[in-house]
């Protein structure tokens, strides 16, 4: 030890220099990570079973779907209440309450690679929230309209089906007209005859009129 820490006058200090830390320290302390007092009355075995269970019952995702949970919050609503409309004291109001509940479980049941899913959301005392589903954009919901649709939409295969070779024919003489009708007009503009021929020969003569001269232009073909 240093002589300075032999001195009962040092521990004196740094007693007083530790306790009026720790003093500071519990005063701000709420005000830098407010602490919420939140019952917790669903565990996270019992939210995702329940979520099962109620896709089961609603068939809300695809029957082989998995499932995945996660405890949120909305960070957003408790920035905005607590920094413009009451305070922590409100947002802890807020979390008593029955309207709105800031934390909830989510249970996502999902299968890979397809695009239905479904999330469904608990209160922290298992009361539902709500849910979220996306679908595809081929969706439908009535079972026997299912069944319809899908039938149709064989009928269409079959039928176009039975028509490719039809149409594939039709094409194919389509686009021989089109090259036929080419050749014709490459043809006529080769045979067209040239403002510039070379076998045309023309000679200007003039001829005197009672009423003057005039310019006669004749040409020969040799």
């Amino acid at each position: 030890m240093s002589p300075l820490t032999r001195k009962p006058a040092f521990w004196i200090a740094y007693v007083a220099v530790a306790a009026a830390a720790v003093a500071v320290a519990l005063k701000l302390f709420p005000v830098a990570i407010p602490l919420v007092n939140l019952d917790v009355r669903m565990s996270r075995a019992e939210a995702l079973a329940a979520g099962e269970a109620l896709n089961a019952r609603l068939k809300l995702a695809p029957s082989e779907s998995r499932s995945a949970v996660q405890f949120n919050h909305d960070g957003a609503a408790q920035n905005y209440v607590e920094l413009e409309a009451g305070g922590r004291a409100a947002f802890a109001e807020l979390t008593r309450g029955g309207v709105y509940s800031p934390y909830w479980w989510d249970v996502r049941l999902f299968a890979p690679g397809l695009i239905e899913e479904a999330v469904v959301r608990f209160k922290p005392d298992g009361a539902p929230a709500g849910f979220v589903r996306r679908v595809a954009e081929t969706y439908v919901r009535d079972p026997a309209t299912k069944a319809l649709d899908a039938a149709q939409n064989q009928e269409l295969k079959d039928l176009i089906k039975k028509a490719a070779p039809v149409i594939q024919k039709h094409l194919d003489r389509a686009e021989q007209i089109q090259q036929q009708l080419g050749d014709q007009r490459r043809s006529r503009r080769r045979n067209a005859p040239s403002h510039t021929d070379p076998h045309q020969r023309s000679c200007w003569i003039t001829m005197q009129l009672p009423s003057g001269s005039v310019n006669v232009t004749a040409s020969r073909r040799q």
